[in-house]
Parts: C-alpha cells; structure tokens; sequence
C-alpha cells in the first residue's frame, strides 16, 4: 500500500514537472482536450462494466458454474478446486487521439504500476484448496468438557488438532479449575476430531454442531470481484493514455478505490474458502470434581408456619477454601446460598451455617428438601449433595380456661382449678400451676382422657399489687411439642388482726404506732430545718431585739417627759 502511495506520488511530480516544460503555447486547449478523452473515456467504462456483468438466475443470482466446457468457482460444480482467474482487460472503447509528444517516462511508470497492482491481486486471490463438495459449508463445533487436568487436556488437543493437519487458534486458562482452547482441522476431519475430543473427557457437559450455508455468499463476491478487475483493468489502460496530471490523478482516484474494494473481495473469498475447508472446534474445559459424603439431617415432621432449622455436616479433603451451599426446601420457594461453615468436634469435619425456613402451606407435603456443597480451593474441586423428606401439618390447638381473677386471703390455702381442650393425637399431656410469687411451681402429668388441672397454694406475703398465677399445658403431636397457656391475676388480701365488736384493735395500735411515727419525722424535719437555718435565725433574733429595745427607750422617755408634765402643772 505504501509503495502505491509513492508511485502516485512520483508520477504526480514527473507529469507536472513535463506538463509545465511541455505544454508553454496550448496548456488551455491540451487541458480541455485531455478532459473530453477522459468523459468519453469513463462512459466507455461503463458500459463495458455492464456488458460484463453475470447473467442472473432464476433465483436472482449468478450461475455457479461456469460457461460450456470451462470451470466454475472454486468448491462448485465443474471446478471444486479451481483458483479464481483474473477476467481479462475488456477492448476498450476507441478513445481520441491523444498527443503524440507523451513522454516516455508516463507509460514506464504506469507500466509499473499495473504490474504491482495484478502482483498484489495475484496473491490475495487465490484461494484454499477446498474439499469436493457441491455447496461451501462452514461447520463449527462448541464443547463443554469435564476433565481430570485441565493442562495436559489441553496439550493433548493440541497434539490432536496438528494430527489433523490444523493447527490451535487460541487457549487460556482461569484459576486451577478451568480452561478452554479453539482449534481448527480440516473439515473432512472434523467427526473424527470430536470422537477423540469426547474420549478425553470424564463428562460432555454439552456439545453443540452448527453448519452455515455460504455458497450464495460466495458466488456473489466471486461476480463483483471479477466486475472489479474489469474495472481495474480499464482504469489501467486509462491511466496509461492520460496526457495531464488532473486527467492522471482523477483516473488514479476511481484506480485506488477500484483496488480497494478488490482487496477486501479478495480477502472475504480468502475467509469463506478457509473457514469451509478448515472447522473451528471451541472447547470449554472444567475440572472433574470430587464426591463428598454430605449429611442433610434426619427427616422432620413440623408444624405449619412454624420456623424449621437446616443444617448439614461434611467432611472436605485438603485444599479446599471457598464453599457454596445452596438449599432447596422443595417447596417452589427461592433458594438460599451461603458460604459460611464451621468445625465440629469430629478432627476435619465442618457444619455449614444454621438457615431457617417456614412452610406455610400443607399442600405438597411431605416436601423433599435438598442441599448442595461445591467447594473450590488449591485441592480441586468438590461436589455433594444430600435430600431429606420435611412432612408439613396443621398445628392441634389446644385452649384453656382457668378464668381471669381470684381474691384470696393472706396465709389461706387457696385452690386453682383450670380446665383445657385435648384434641386427638396428643400424648404425654403435662400441666404447670406456676403462682407468681416465686415459689417453686406444681406440675405433673395428666392420664389419658383428663381435662382439668388442680393445685393449692398459700400466699404468705401481702402487697397491693396482684400476683399473675400461670396455667400451661403441654403435650407431644405428629408435629412436635405444643403447649398453651392461661394467666390469672391473684388478689391478696392483708390478714386482720384482734377484733372485738368489729374494732381491732391490732390494727389501732398500729395506726398510733404510725401516728407517732409520722409526728416523730415531723419533728425531726422541723430541728433539721432549724440547725440548717439557724444563722438566718440569728439575724432575725438579733434585729427583732434591736427594734424592741428602741421600741423600750422611746417608750421611756415618754413616760418620763408625760410625768415631767405633769409635775409642772401641780406646782
């Protein structure tokens, strides 16, 4: 591409440099001369293009086989391995007569020229040899293998496909537990190669053929590739008559792209013919992975709505680091994956984290609950799984009545007595009095058709507040332990004292006791009041004493200026 540029570039430079000496006097006429020839020219192109054009088919398209007694296209009937030939230069158009005074120079570099570009074209437009076959298939092959290594599987491939007479497009690797490799092998191989991928493998995961018709494709490149060589071949031919450096440049525009365009027919010819002579197999490899033993539990039997505990245990080689587990309660709900596990006691046996999950129908049950553990790590990988049956029913109710409230007596022996519900199934149907004053609580069992729970109880200690006694009943079902409560409120009342005629006389002496009482405070109060503010009370005294003894002097002086007075009116 390079070297075309710098021809151009150097023809460009000769024709201007000889045009200017050449053409002093008629440069104007020469010019418009040149221009004509060159219209004229194009039109002639033209219709060459469209004399040369392929016949269509019936179906639209051109024929794939070639005129009487010469070959078709490459890999089609009448020529499967024939090389595509380069149409010849159709007979160009009379065009006028250009000056006779062309400088030698012009047609050796367009000589050269013409001779690069079929060089160029020779090269890219042979094709492959392909198989013998009547219509160009490409055949791709994708796989999913489950190998024991994954490296020397992937050497093994290789070693395959070169066999085969192909060759290994591309191969990469992740982790230590993955890889994948694409090869291509001759088509005519390609069902061999597969049986042999297949015996390399401990599983097909997936295998999958797919085959792409490309004859219409190539037999439609084929007809613009041979209209553009015409076209290529014309513009040479022009390019050598040309008299000017405008009328060589313009033709060399048309040229350029014309070589362009062939280039890229070429090459997609060059693709279809080796992908259909040579299948692309892509392998996926995954590391084979080890079984471990995996402990679900033991089958339940629970109760509708009620919360149910998951956990299982198992025992992983060395090595391993990352686990997945993923729990299926067989209900049609959303699964739930964790990753966190735990040591047992057992020496290199882990527990996977407790979940939770709650049944809120019957309808399915029993359900079939299943948990599956892959762990990764420098050890390989590992697989487990393990099932187990959850049967899900109705809860029995049982209901109890011990009523709401009771008035007792301090230090009384008080009787409870409550009655409960005791549907069928139940068994080891227990009862608990619990009194709520923190002595220790009255329970045993009930025999078989017993409805009713009694216990006695003495209150020792009064307080305004009522104590809660507590009624619960438990029993055994097909779903487990049940049990349900009632509560009481005990009202306590204080235990009298002597009586006589309804006057109690323990109960007046302890309200004096509390009188003198309350009046001893009060007093105590009252001094503590006093020392705290005695200063205070110092000053008070103190004025108060001042403004009596003023009040005294003022009082005396008056009785002593009333009996000077009044001596002085006797005399």
């Amino acid at each position: 591409m390079y070297r075309r540029l710098l021809l151009l570039v150097a023809l460009a430079f000769a024709l201007t440099l000889l045009g200017v000496l050449a053409s002093c006097g008629s440069a104007e006429e020469s010019a418009t001369s040149d221009m004509e020839w060159v219209r004229q020219t194009s039109e002639s192109l033209e219709m060459v293009t469209e004399a040369q054009a392929p016949a269509p088919t019936q179906q639209g398209m051109a024929s794939p086989t070639g005129p009487q007694g010469m070959p078709g296209m490459p890999g089609l009937p009448g020529n499967p391995a024939a090389k595509v030939q380069a149409a010849p230069a159709p007979a160009a158009t009379p065009a006028p007569q250009a000056p006779a005074a062309r400088p030698a120079l012009v047609r050796v570099e367009a000589q050269m020229a013409s001779a690069a570009t079929d060089d160029a074209f020779s090269e890219t437009a042979t094709p492959a040899q392909l198989v013998t076959q009547r219509r160009i298939i490409i055949r791709e092959v994708d796989m999913s293998l489950v190998v024991d290594e994954i490296q020397a599987t992937m050497d093994e491939i290789a070693d395959i496909a070169a066999e085969a007479g192909g060759w290994v497009v591309d191969s990469g690797r992740w982790a230590l537990h993955g890889g994948s490799i694409s090869i291509r092998v001759p088509s005519e191989a390609l069902d061999d190669t597969v049986d042999e991928l297949r015996d390399l493998a401990t599983k097909v995961e997936s295998e999958n053929t797919s085959s792409r018709d490309v004859t219409d494709e190539y037999v439609d490149l084929g007809a613009r590739l041979k209209n553009q060589q015409a076209t290529q071949q014309a513009l040479l031919g022009l390019l050598e008559r040309a008299t000017t450096v405008e009328a060589a440049l313009e033709v060399q525009r048309d040229l350029s792209r014309v070589q362009e365009e062939v280039e890229r027919l070429s090459g997609r010819i060059k693709f279809l013919e080796e992908s259909a002579a040579f299948s692309i197999i892509r392998v996926n490899l995954r590391l084979a992975p080890v079984e471990v033993t995996v402990d679900g539990g033991s089958d339940q039997t629970v109760a509708v709505h009620e919360s149910v505990k998951f956990r299982a245990t198992f025992t992983p080689p060395e090595g391993i680091g990352d686990y997945t587990i993923i729990w299926d309660f067989g209900d049609a709900t959303e699964v739930q994956v964790i990753h966190r596990t735990a040591p047992t006691q057992t020496p290199g046996e882990l527990t996977t984290a407790t979940v939770n999950h709650v049944y809120n129908s019957i309808t399915g049950s029993p359900f079939i609950a299943q948990v599956t553990i892959t762990g990764t790590g420098e050890g390989g990988i590992i697989e487990g799984e393990d099932t187990l049956t959850i049967s899900v029913s109705e809860i029995p109710a049982i209901e109890v009545f011990a009523g709401d409230w009771m008035e007792v007596e301090q230090n009384t022996e008080v009787p409870f007595s409550g009655s409960f519900t005791r549907p069928q199934g139940l068994t080891d149907v227990r009862y608990e009095w619990d009194f709520g004053d923190g002595l220790p609580p009255q329970a045993g069992d009930l025999p078989a058709g017993t409805t009713r729970a009694y216990a006695t109880h003495v209150y020792s200690d009064y307080r305004p507040q009522p104590y809660i006694a507590r009624l619960t009943i438990t029993a055994e079902s097909e779903v487990g332990e049940i049990e349900a409560t009632r509560i009481v409120e005990v009202v306590v009342k204080e235990q009298l004292g002597f009586v006589v005629g309804g006057y109690d006389f323990a109960d007046s002496l302890k309200s004096a006791v509390r009188g003198l009482t309350e009046l001893a405070q009060g007093a105590l109060v009252a001094l503590i009041w006093l020392v705290i503010f005695s200063p205070l009370w110092a000053v008070i005294g103190g004025v108060l004493w001042l403004i009596v003894r003023v009040w005294r002097r003022r009082r005396s002086r008056v009785e002593v200026h009333t009996v000077e007075q009044n001596v002085g009116s006797d005399s």
